[in-house]
């Protein structure tokens, strides 16, 4: 629900972002579309991940304790 507040907080007429336009999609019965732009939304976030965790120095058995 946080989520979904957060886009319609973001979106405009002039403005898409990529979770509203798999909403888009899905409401016109676009799936394979929508899981396209799922995959991308996925691609994108892991990228940020690896590159912010490889200039931190961070990983996940230092963040679990472990």
């Amino acid at each position: 629900m946080r989520e979904l507040s957060l886009i319609i907080l973001l979106v405009t007429t002039e403005t898409q972002v990529l979770a509203s336009q798999t909403m888009f999609y899905t409401e016109n019965g676009d799936d394979q579309m929508a899981n396209a732009v799922i995959l991308i939304l996925i691609a994108l976030v892991a990228t940020g991940h690896l590159i912010i965790s490889r200039f931190r120095g961070g990983s996940l058995r230092k963040g679990l304790g472990m």
